[in-house]
Protein backbone atom coordinates (compact mmCIF):
# COMPACT_ATOMS: atom_id res chain seq x y z
CA UNK A 1 0.00 0.00 0.00
CA UNK A 2 1.56 3.26 -1.04
CA UNK A 3 1.81 6.40 1.14
CA UNK A 4 -0.77 8.42 0.26
CA UNK A 5 -2.90 5.84 0.09
CA UNK A 6 -2.33 4.99 4.36
CA UNK A 7 -2.38 8.18 5.06
CA UNK A 8 -5.56 9.21 3.50
CA UNK A 9 -6.88 6.24 5.35
CA UNK A 10 -5.20 7.13 8.65
CA UNK A 11 -7.04 10.47 8.14
CA UNK A 12 -10.33 8.88 7.43
CA UNK A 13 -9.79 7.11 10.44
CA UNK A 14 -9.24 10.00 12.41
CA UNK A 15 -12.05 11.90 10.91
CA UNK A 16 -14.33 9.20 12.20
CA UNK A 17 -13.05 9.19 15.29
CA UNK A 18 -13.57 13.21 16.01
CA UNK A 19 -17.52 12.26 14.65
CA UNK A 20 -18.12 9.54 16.95
CA UNK A 21 -17.05 12.15 19.72
CA UNK A 22 -19.53 14.73 18.36
CA UNK A 23 -22.46 11.92 18.00
CA UNK A 24 -21.87 11.51 21.38
CA UNK A 25 -22.79 14.97 22.40
CA UNK A 26 -25.24 15.21 19.43
CA UNK A 27 -27.11 11.84 20.54
CA UNK A 28 -27.06 12.28 24.50
CA UNK A 29 -25.77 9.27 25.20
CA UNK A 30 -24.51 8.37 28.62
CA UNK A 31 -21.01 9.26 29.36
CA UNK A 32 -19.19 10.45 32.38
CA UNK A 33 -17.38 13.93 32.45
CA UNK A 34 -14.77 11.28 34.87
CA UNK A 35 -14.58 9.02 31.36
CA UNK A 36 -13.90 12.13 29.14
CA UNK A 37 -11.07 13.60 31.94
CA UNK A 38 -9.43 9.80 31.88
CA UNK A 39 -9.34 10.16 27.64
CA UNK A 40 -7.88 13.76 27.67
CA UNK A 41 -5.07 12.48 29.86
CA UNK A 42 -4.13 9.38 28.50
CA UNK A 43 -3.96 11.26 25.06
CA UNK A 44 -2.11 14.12 26.34
CA UNK A 45 0.53 11.94 27.76
CA UNK A 46 0.92 9.88 24.69
CA UNK A 47 0.98 13.18 22.51
CA UNK A 48 3.78 14.60 24.94
CA UNK A 49 5.90 11.86 24.89
CA UNK A 50 5.25 11.31 20.92
CA UNK A 51 6.64 15.21 20.55
CA UNK A 52 9.52 14.37 23.02
CA UNK A 53 10.75 10.69 22.39
CA UNK A 54 9.95 11.04 18.35
CA UNK A 55 8.93 13.43 16.65
CA UNK A 56 11.53 16.60 17.81
CA UNK A 57 14.52 14.35 17.63
CA UNK A 58 13.51 13.32 13.92
CA UNK A 59 13.07 17.10 13.35
CA UNK A 60 16.51 17.96 14.43
CA UNK A 61 18.04 15.43 12.45
CA UNK A 62 16.01 16.23 8.82
CA UNK A 63 14.54 19.43 8.67
CA UNK A 64 16.77 22.37 7.97
CA UNK A 65 15.88 25.27 10.83
CA UNK A 66 13.47 22.55 12.64
CA UNK A 67 13.77 24.25 15.37
CA UNK A 68 12.28 27.40 14.06
CA UNK A 69 9.21 25.24 12.34
CA UNK A 70 8.65 23.53 16.07
CA UNK A 71 8.74 26.83 17.40
CA UNK A 72 6.52 28.35 14.59
CA UNK A 73 3.78 25.61 15.02
CA UNK A 74 3.48 26.24 18.89
CA UNK A 75 2.74 29.58 18.04
CA UNK A 76 0.55 28.65 15.16
CA UNK A 77 -1.83 26.98 17.50
CA UNK A 78 -1.62 29.38 20.29
CA UNK A 79 -2.79 32.17 18.40
CA UNK A 80 -5.89 30.47 16.59
CA UNK A 81 -6.79 28.72 20.00
CA UNK A 82 -5.98 31.64 22.52
CA UNK A 83 -5.97 34.68 20.60
CA UNK A 84 -7.96 34.90 17.71
CA UNK A 85 -10.78 32.66 20.09
CA UNK A 86 -12.02 34.58 22.89
CA UNK A 87 -13.49 31.11 24.93
CA UNK A 88 -11.62 27.57 23.98
CA UNK A 89 -11.39 24.82 26.24
CA UNK A 90 -11.34 20.50 25.32
CA UNK A 91 -14.34 18.88 26.42
CA UNK A 92 -18.17 19.76 26.58
CA UNK A 93 -19.29 23.51 26.69
CA UNK A 94 -21.24 23.96 29.74
CA UNK A 95 -21.40 27.67 30.16
CA UNK A 96 -23.91 28.88 27.92
CA UNK A 97 -23.56 32.20 28.96
CA UNK A 98 -20.05 32.82 27.94
CA UNK A 99 -20.67 31.65 24.49
CA UNK A 100 -22.01 33.97 21.66
CA UNK A 101 -22.19 33.28 17.89
CA UNK A 102 -18.98 35.02 16.89
CA UNK A 103 -17.04 32.80 19.57
CA UNK A 104 -18.42 29.97 18.64
CA UNK A 105 -17.15 30.73 14.89
CA UNK A 106 -13.71 31.19 16.39
CA UNK A 107 -13.50 28.52 17.80
CA UNK A 108 -13.93 26.28 15.07
CA UNK A 109 -11.54 28.23 13.28
CA UNK A 110 -9.44 27.29 15.71
CA UNK A 111 -10.36 23.29 15.74
CA UNK A 112 -10.29 23.80 11.89
CA UNK A 113 -6.49 24.51 11.80
CA UNK A 114 -5.43 22.40 14.74
CA UNK A 115 -7.19 19.40 12.78
CA UNK A 116 -5.90 20.38 9.46
CA UNK A 117 -2.67 19.97 10.99
CA UNK A 118 -3.11 16.89 12.96
CA UNK A 119 -3.44 15.09 9.40
CA UNK A 120 -0.38 17.29 8.48
CA UNK A 121 1.51 15.46 11.03
CA UNK A 122 0.46 11.80 10.24
CA UNK A 123 1.30 11.87 6.61
CA UNK A 124 4.63 13.88 7.00
CA UNK A 125 5.18 11.24 10.25
CA UNK A 126 4.82 8.50 7.42
CA UNK A 127 6.62 10.02 4.72
CA UNK A 128 9.51 10.17 6.89
CA UNK A 129 9.02 6.62 8.57
CA UNK A 130 6.22 3.84 8.89
CA UNK A 131 7.02 3.49 12.87
CA UNK A 132 6.79 7.73 12.81
CA UNK A 133 3.62 7.56 11.32
CA UNK A 134 2.05 4.71 13.08
CA UNK A 135 2.66 6.41 16.95
CA UNK A 136 1.46 10.20 15.62
CA UNK A 137 -1.98 8.11 14.30
CA UNK A 138 -2.22 6.49 17.69
CA UNK A 139 -1.72 9.50 19.29
CA UNK A 140 -4.28 11.84 17.00
CA UNK A 141 -6.81 9.32 17.64
CA UNK A 142 -6.09 9.55 21.53
CA UNK A 143 -7.55 13.02 21.34
CA UNK A 144 -10.05 13.17 18.84
CA UNK A 145 -13.05 12.53 20.16
CA UNK A 146 -12.38 15.43 22.74
CA UNK A 147 -11.92 17.36 19.33
CA UNK A 148 -16.02 16.07 18.59
CA UNK A 149 -16.88 16.75 22.16
CA UNK A 150 -15.43 20.59 21.90
CA UNK A 151 -16.92 21.57 18.58
CA UNK A 152 -20.32 20.16 18.87
CA UNK A 153 -21.00 21.08 22.77
CA UNK A 154 -19.86 24.72 21.47
CA UNK A 155 -22.26 25.04 18.62
CA UNK A 156 -24.56 23.71 21.00
CA UNK A 157 -24.07 26.06 23.57
CA UNK A 158 -24.06 29.08 21.02
CA UNK A 159 -27.57 28.75 20.11
CA UNK A 160 -27.32 26.57 17.07
CA UNK A 161 -29.36 23.56 15.95
CA UNK A 162 -27.99 20.15 16.37
CA UNK A 163 -28.29 20.21 12.43
CA UNK A 164 -25.88 22.99 12.58
CA UNK A 165 -23.35 21.99 15.33
CA UNK A 166 -23.11 18.37 13.53
CA UNK A 167 -21.99 20.64 10.12
CA UNK A 168 -19.69 21.75 12.29
CA UNK A 169 -17.80 19.00 13.27
CA UNK A 170 -17.93 17.57 9.62
CA UNK A 171 -15.75 20.46 8.87
CA UNK A 172 -12.96 20.12 11.37
CA UNK A 173 -13.22 15.94 10.32
CA UNK A 174 -12.85 16.63 6.57
CA UNK A 175 -10.14 19.22 7.51
CA UNK A 176 -8.07 16.22 9.27
CA UNK A 177 -8.45 13.92 6.01
CA UNK A 178 -7.52 17.37 4.00
CA UNK A 179 -4.49 17.50 6.30
CA UNK A 180 -3.63 14.50 5.28
CA UNK A 181 -3.86 14.19 2.43
CA UNK A 182 -2.36 17.66 1.27
CA UNK A 183 0.74 17.05 3.10
CA UNK A 184 0.72 13.44 1.73
CA UNK A 185 0.82 15.39 -1.85
CA UNK A 186 3.65 18.07 -0.47
CA UNK A 187 5.84 15.28 0.67
CA UNK A 188 8.56 16.70 -0.25
CA UNK A 189 8.36 19.17 2.73
CA UNK A 190 8.05 16.40 5.23
CA UNK A 191 10.82 17.17 7.56
CA UNK A 192 9.68 21.10 7.77
CA UNK A 193 5.50 19.59 8.22
CA UNK A 194 6.72 17.16 10.85
CA UNK A 195 8.77 19.88 12.40
CA UNK A 196 5.73 22.13 12.26
CA UNK A 197 3.80 19.27 13.67
CA UNK A 198 6.35 18.77 16.12
CA UNK A 199 5.35 22.57 18.03
CA UNK A 200 1.59 21.52 17.87
CA UNK A 201 1.71 18.34 19.39
CA UNK A 202 3.99 20.16 22.32
CA UNK A 203 1.23 23.13 22.67
CA UNK A 204 -1.87 20.52 22.43
CA UNK A 205 -0.12 18.42 25.43
CA UNK A 206 1.30 20.99 27.47
CA UNK A 207 -0.97 24.00 27.49
CA UNK A 208 -4.45 22.80 26.53
CA UNK A 209 -4.93 19.56 27.57
CA UNK A 210 -2.41 19.13 30.71
CA UNK A 211 -3.63 22.18 32.20
CA UNK A 212 -7.66 20.78 31.76
CA UNK A 213 -6.70 18.11 33.48
CA UNK A 214 -4.75 19.55 36.51
CA UNK A 215 -7.84 22.17 36.62
CA UNK A 216 -9.65 18.99 38.30
CA UNK A 217 -7.01 18.74 41.24
CA UNK A 218 -7.50 14.70 40.99
CA UNK A 219 -4.49 12.70 41.59
CA UNK A 220 -5.70 9.64 39.25
CA UNK A 221 -6.30 12.04 36.25
CA UNK A 222 -2.68 13.54 36.74
CA UNK A 223 -1.23 9.76 37.14
CA UNK A 224 -3.13 9.42 33.61
CA UNK A 225 -1.25 11.24 32.33
CA UNK A 226 2.13 9.45 33.18
CA UNK A 227 0.19 6.21 31.86
CA UNK A 228 -0.07 8.12 28.53
CA UNK A 229 3.74 8.46 28.77
CA UNK A 230 4.51 5.05 29.36
CA UNK A 231 1.80 3.70 26.61
CA UNK A 232 3.51 5.70 24.12
CA UNK A 233 6.97 3.71 25.21
CA UNK A 234 4.96 0.49 25.20
CA UNK A 235 3.90 0.74 21.80
CA UNK A 236 7.64 2.19 20.82
CA UNK A 237 8.32 -1.22 22.44
CA UNK A 238 6.17 -3.51 20.53
CA UNK A 239 6.56 -1.75 17.25
CA UNK A 240 9.89 -2.45 17.09
CA UNK A 241 9.94 -5.72 18.22
CA UNK A 242 7.56 -7.22 15.40
CA UNK A 243 10.13 -4.82 12.84
CA UNK A 244 7.91 -1.92 12.14
CA UNK A 245 10.50 0.67 13.26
Amino acid sequence: MNRITLSIIFGFVSAVASLIGSLIVLKRKKITKDFLFYFIALGAGFILAASLFDMIPETLKTAPHGVFYIILGFFIIHIFEHVLSSHFHFGEETHKDEIQKSTAWSVLLALTIHTFLDGVAVSAGLTINFFLGITIFLAVILHKMADGFTIVSVMLASGREKAGAFAASLIISFSTLAGSFWAAIYSIYAPSLLALSAGTFLYLSATDLIPEITKQKRLVFSLTIFLGIILYYLTRVILKRIGIA
